[in-house]
Protein backbone atom coordinates (compact mmCIF):
# COMPACT_ATOMS: atom_id res chain seq x y z
CA UNK A 1 0.00 0.00 0.00
CA UNK A 2 2.86 2.38 0.84
CA UNK A 3 4.47 1.56 -2.49
CA UNK A 4 1.26 2.28 -4.38
CA UNK A 5 0.85 5.63 -2.55
CA UNK A 6 4.48 6.52 -3.33
CA UNK A 7 3.99 5.68 -7.03
CA UNK A 8 0.75 7.70 -7.14
CA UNK A 9 2.43 10.64 -5.39
CA UNK A 10 5.39 10.52 -7.83
CA UNK A 11 3.08 10.40 -10.85
CA UNK A 12 1.09 13.37 -9.52
CA UNK A 13 4.24 15.45 -9.02
CA UNK A 14 5.50 14.49 -12.49
CA UNK A 15 2.14 15.45 -14.03
CA UNK A 16 2.17 18.84 -12.26
CA UNK A 17 5.73 19.52 -13.43
CA UNK A 18 4.79 18.58 -17.01
CA UNK A 19 1.73 20.85 -16.92
CA UNK A 20 3.75 23.77 -15.54
CA UNK A 21 6.41 23.32 -18.22
CA UNK A 22 3.80 23.23 -21.01
CA UNK A 23 2.09 26.35 -19.64
CA UNK A 24 5.40 28.25 -19.68
CA UNK A 25 6.20 26.99 -23.17
CA UNK A 26 2.73 27.89 -24.43
CA UNK A 27 3.06 31.39 -22.93
CA UNK A 28 6.36 31.89 -24.71
CA UNK A 29 4.80 30.74 -28.00
CA UNK A 30 1.86 33.13 -27.55
CA UNK A 31 4.25 35.98 -26.78
CA UNK A 32 6.29 35.20 -29.90
CA UNK A 33 3.19 34.95 -32.09
CA UNK A 34 2.11 38.43 -30.88
CA UNK A 35 5.28 39.85 -32.36
CA UNK A 36 5.41 41.37 -35.80
CA UNK A 37 7.74 39.87 -38.43
CA UNK A 38 10.39 42.37 -37.36
CA UNK A 39 10.33 40.86 -33.87
CA UNK A 40 8.62 43.84 -32.25
CA UNK A 41 5.47 43.46 -30.19
CA UNK A 42 2.45 44.79 -32.03
CA UNK A 43 0.19 46.50 -29.52
CA UNK A 44 -1.45 48.97 -31.88
CA UNK A 45 -4.79 47.24 -32.46
CA UNK A 46 -8.01 48.39 -30.88
CA UNK A 47 -11.25 46.44 -30.57
CA UNK A 48 -12.20 47.32 -34.15
CA UNK A 49 -8.92 45.99 -35.47
CA UNK A 50 -7.46 49.38 -36.27
CA UNK A 51 -7.33 53.11 -35.75
CA UNK A 52 -9.16 55.72 -37.83
CA UNK A 53 -7.10 58.55 -39.27
CA UNK A 54 -7.83 61.43 -41.58
CA UNK A 55 -5.05 62.97 -43.59
CA UNK A 56 -3.29 63.44 -46.90
CA UNK A 57 -1.79 60.76 -49.12
CA UNK A 58 1.55 61.66 -50.72
CA UNK A 59 1.84 61.90 -54.51
CA UNK A 60 3.43 58.46 -54.72
CA UNK A 61 1.05 56.90 -52.12
CA UNK A 62 4.03 55.79 -50.01
CA UNK A 63 3.42 58.27 -47.16
CA UNK A 64 0.40 59.46 -45.21
CA UNK A 65 0.24 62.65 -43.11
CA UNK A 66 -2.25 62.55 -40.23
CA UNK A 67 -4.18 65.83 -40.16
CA UNK A 68 -4.71 65.70 -36.39
CA UNK A 69 -1.01 65.97 -35.47
CA UNK A 70 0.76 66.51 -38.83
CA UNK A 71 2.80 63.34 -38.26
CA UNK A 72 3.90 61.60 -41.46
CA UNK A 73 3.88 57.80 -41.62
CA UNK A 74 5.43 55.44 -44.14
CA UNK A 75 2.73 53.24 -45.73
CA UNK A 76 3.77 49.59 -45.88
CA UNK A 77 1.09 48.71 -48.47
CA UNK A 78 0.92 51.77 -50.78
CA UNK A 79 -1.02 49.85 -53.44
CA UNK A 80 -4.16 50.34 -51.31
CA UNK A 81 -3.85 54.12 -51.76
CA UNK A 82 -2.96 54.24 -55.46
CA UNK A 83 -6.29 55.78 -56.46
CA UNK A 84 -5.94 58.44 -53.74
CA UNK A 85 -2.54 60.03 -54.47
CA UNK A 86 -2.42 63.64 -53.30
CA UNK A 87 -5.91 63.46 -51.78
CA UNK A 88 -7.25 63.87 -48.27
CA UNK A 89 -8.82 60.61 -47.13
CA UNK A 90 -10.09 58.77 -44.07
CA UNK A 91 -8.43 55.42 -43.43
CA UNK A 92 -8.52 52.55 -40.97
CA UNK A 93 -4.93 51.57 -40.10
CA UNK A 94 -2.64 49.58 -37.88
CA UNK A 95 0.14 51.82 -36.57
CA UNK A 96 3.66 50.69 -35.68
CA UNK A 97 4.79 53.61 -33.52
CA UNK A 98 8.33 52.24 -33.22
CA UNK A 99 8.99 52.41 -36.97
CA UNK A 100 6.55 55.18 -37.92
CA UNK A 101 4.87 52.80 -40.38
CA UNK A 102 1.17 52.23 -40.98
CA UNK A 103 -0.67 49.39 -42.65
CA UNK A 104 -3.85 50.49 -44.42
CA UNK A 105 -6.74 48.18 -43.58
CA UNK A 106 -9.32 50.09 -45.61
CA UNK A 107 -10.31 53.46 -46.96
CA UNK A 108 -13.20 54.78 -44.90
CA UNK A 109 -16.28 56.19 -46.64
CA UNK A 110 -16.54 59.96 -46.87
CA UNK A 111 -19.46 62.21 -47.68
CA UNK A 112 -19.95 65.76 -48.85
CA UNK A 113 -21.75 68.37 -46.73
CA UNK A 114 -22.43 72.07 -46.94
CA UNK A 115 -23.16 74.24 -43.96
CA UNK A 116 -21.89 76.79 -41.52
CA UNK A 117 -18.77 76.63 -39.35
CA UNK A 118 -19.13 77.81 -35.77
CA UNK A 119 -17.21 80.85 -34.54
CA UNK A 120 -14.81 78.60 -32.59
CA UNK A 121 -14.27 76.00 -35.41
CA UNK A 122 -15.45 73.18 -33.12
CA UNK A 123 -18.89 72.53 -34.59
CA UNK A 124 -20.50 72.49 -38.01
CA UNK A 125 -24.21 72.83 -38.84
CA UNK A 126 -25.30 70.97 -41.95
CA UNK A 127 -27.58 72.66 -44.48
CA UNK A 128 -29.37 69.44 -45.37
CA UNK A 129 -30.77 68.56 -41.94
CA UNK A 130 -29.66 71.44 -39.66
CA UNK A 131 -27.82 68.88 -37.56
CA UNK A 132 -24.89 70.14 -35.51
CA UNK A 133 -21.74 68.01 -35.65
CA UNK A 134 -18.73 68.14 -33.36
CA UNK A 135 -15.53 68.47 -35.38
CA UNK A 136 -12.76 66.10 -34.30
CA UNK A 137 -10.06 67.98 -36.23
CA UNK A 138 -11.04 71.67 -35.83
CA UNK A 139 -7.67 72.90 -37.13
CA UNK A 140 -8.93 71.94 -40.60
CA UNK A 141 -11.45 74.79 -40.29
CA UNK A 142 -9.02 77.53 -39.22
CA UNK A 143 -9.71 80.65 -41.23
CA UNK A 144 -13.28 79.59 -41.98
CA UNK A 145 -14.88 80.68 -38.71
CA UNK A 146 -18.60 81.57 -39.11
CA UNK A 147 -18.41 80.90 -42.87
CA UNK A 148 -20.59 78.81 -45.13
CA UNK A 149 -18.42 76.05 -46.60
CA UNK A 150 -18.51 72.73 -48.38
CA UNK A 151 -16.80 69.81 -46.67
CA UNK A 152 -15.76 66.28 -47.42
CA UNK A 153 -15.98 64.41 -44.12
CA UNK A 154 -15.82 61.04 -42.47
CA UNK A 155 -18.52 60.57 -39.85
CA UNK A 156 -17.21 58.58 -36.88
CA UNK A 157 -19.83 55.88 -36.31
CA UNK A 158 -19.05 55.66 -32.58
CA UNK A 159 -19.22 59.35 -31.64
CA UNK A 160 -21.10 60.96 -34.54
CA UNK A 161 -18.31 63.55 -34.80
CA UNK A 162 -16.98 64.49 -38.20
CA UNK A 163 -13.38 64.32 -39.34
CA UNK A 164 -12.77 66.80 -42.14
CA UNK A 165 -10.79 65.60 -45.14
CA UNK A 166 -11.35 68.63 -47.36
CA UNK A 167 -12.76 72.17 -47.12
CA UNK A 168 -14.17 73.96 -50.15
CA UNK A 169 -15.65 77.40 -50.48
CA UNK A 170 -19.03 77.22 -52.23
CA UNK A 171 -19.46 79.04 -55.53
CA UNK A 172 -20.87 82.54 -55.11
CA UNK A 173 -24.00 83.14 -57.21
Amino acid sequence: MKTMMLVLFTMTVAALCYAAQNTQSSGAQNQNSAQSPSGQNSQNTNAKGGQSMVGKVSGDAKKFTDSSDSKTYKVDNPDTLQSSEGQNVAVLVHVDHDTGTIHILQLEPTQEMTGKVSADDKTFVSDSDSKSYNVSNPDALKGHESQHVGLVVHVDPDTGAIQITQVEMPQQQ
